[in-house]
């Protein structure tokens, strides 16, 4: 029995669909990192009222989210074939990604 997987593209909001299980799972590891992010940019480093624990809590979001960015850069091509990745997906998404949730990790841990 074969599962179709169907999600849209974070930048073009185009369709797409696969029955690889891999895939599937990168994509989902993918929308954790994402989710991760979303908490982490609840912390305001400007407010006078986030506290040290806010901002060790918004710290430990983006290390997720970047691990996550990463294991996905560095794991995917292995599992996942060229013609099957979206572009979500690709090593230079990935790449530039995990590179911004790093500086956003670093802006915290200068206001700390």
């Amino acid at each position: 029995m074969l599962i179709k997987f169907s999600w849209r593209d974070t930048y073009n909001n185009e369709l797409y669909t696969s029955y690889d299980i891999n895939l599937e799972y990168y994509s989902v590891l993918y929308n954790l990192a994402i989710v991760y992010c979303s908490l982490a940019r609840t912390v305001d480093l400007k407010a006078h009222e986030t506290t040290d624990d806010k901002l060790k809590e918004g710290i430990k979001n983006f290390q997720y989210a970047a691990w996550i960015f990463d294991k996905i850069r560095i794991e995917v091509a292995l599992y996942v074939s060229d013609s099957e990745l979206q572009p979500d997906l690709t090593t230079e998404n990935l790449q530039m990604v995990y590179l911004l949730y790093f500086i956003k990790l670093a802006q915290c841990y200068v206001s700390c």
